[in-house]
């Protein structure tokens, strides 16, 4: 097992930089989450690391060793692929044995680690399949059985639940989880679901355009978010932006329509007293932060519902405000009617406040 540091790593492609100045380090037996849209830069953060694209600028430390000059295969990382490259004519059995063969080991061996794994990955019963014969999840754990065997410094995971059901991948997240603690190694993980982030890693690295907004644990990710793009790309719903004015003589907040104005708590006070222009800010809510309630409030704003969605074990509104509109989640059975009119509470407590111009939290 290895601990792995970027130093200012870049990597372009032509006028292209996929990756800034990156900087990051991941603890021995820690489980890394690098997250992030379509073009990133994750998947060539992992490259590099692997050794299959060779960096611009910065470095690559594995145990602190600078490894630019090392090969991709003595490095000894093993690398998960998004669509699982398996052998189509090979069994299961003789795809997560190929590795092992390449090392000289006697049949007994083989036959050993190979169904060592295949019962600590829940598919003993499938070793004589192809994988035609295999489910995506199963094909999955194959390609994860074949990477385990080699018993690496190192997992590098390249979005490898993205081809299954949503089902499934919530199964496999957890399956995931358990077997990084039983492995007891380092895992890099990229991917451009946030869910799967927030619920599988020690910690996550918000990267955007080959830049990292921030890294924290995943509480930390969600509940400080450094900047505008982290706090809306982080939530299954995305957070709610209202752009504002901070009016200190009243300590309030007032809409930049003027529509609606609410007092500010100390520390959105203080928040808002560090932007250089408190009269161009974003206050952030999240859905589960909002209050709808069909009685006039004290301190509530006057909304209407535009578009309700029922999903399941929640509801979703999505309630006008003036020309704003605001998205709310509450329990299913809190309904209501499209363009009910409703009173509007924010939490504000767990509000958050951006600055306009730099896009940075301001609390």
């Amino acid at each position: 097992m290895s601990s792995i540091t970027l130093q200012n790593l870049t990597k372009r492609f032509g006028a292209t930089v996929a990756v800034n100045d990156l900087s990051l380090h991941i603890d021995d037996r820690e489980f890394v989450v690098v997250v992030g849209p379509t073009g990133a830069g994750k998947t060539t953060t992992l490259r590099c690391v692997a050794g299959l694209e060779k960096p611009d600028d910065g470095m690559v430390l594995f145990d602190g060793q600078d490894v630019r000059s090392v090969s991709p295969a003595e490095r000894d990382v093993a690398f998960v692929f998004q669509n699982y490259a398996l052998y189509p004519r090979k069994t299961a059995f003789e795809n997560i044995a190929f590795p092992l063969q390449a090392r000289n080991l006697s049949a007994a061996e083989i036959k050993a680690e190979v169904e060592r794994t295949a019962r600590m990955l829940r598919i003993h019963h499938l070793l004589d399949r192809r994988p035609a014969q295999l489910s995506g999840g199963e094909q999955q754990r194959v390609a994860l059985g074949r990477a385990m065997v080699r018993r690496p410094r190192a997992f590098l995971m390249d979005e490898p639940l993205t081809n299954l059901d949503f089902q499934l991948r919530a199964q496999m997240r957890s399956e995931l989880k358990r077997i990084q603690r039983e492995l007891d190694n380092t895992f890099f993980y990229v991917t451009n679901d946030q869910v799967e982030a927030l619920s599988m890693g020690d910690r996550i690295a918000v990267l955007n355009a080959g830049t990292l907004h921030q890294v924290g644990t995943p509480q930390e990710i969600y509940e400080h978010p450094a900047d505008l793009f982290v706090a809306a790309f982080i939530g299954s719903i995305r957070m709610n932006f209202l752009r504002c004015a901070f009016i200190a003589d009243t300590g309030a907040l007032v809409s930049a329509d003027g529509g609606w104005s609410l007092p500010a708590p100390p520390r959105l006070r203080e928040g808002a007293q560090k932007s250089k222009d408190p009269g161009q800010l974003i206050l952030g809510v999240r859905p589960e932060d909002v209050l709808l309630s069909t009685e006039a409030g004290n301190g509530a704003l006057e909304g209407q519902v535009y578009v309700a969605e029922p999903l399941g074990n929640h509801n979703v509104y999505n309630v006008r405000i003036g020309p704003a509109l605001v998205r709310v989640k509450t329990p299913a059975t809190f309904m209501l009617d499209a363009e009910a009119r409703v009173s509007v509470q924010f939490n504000m407590a767990r509000a958050h406040l951006f600055d306009s111009a730099t896009e940075q939290a301001l609390t």
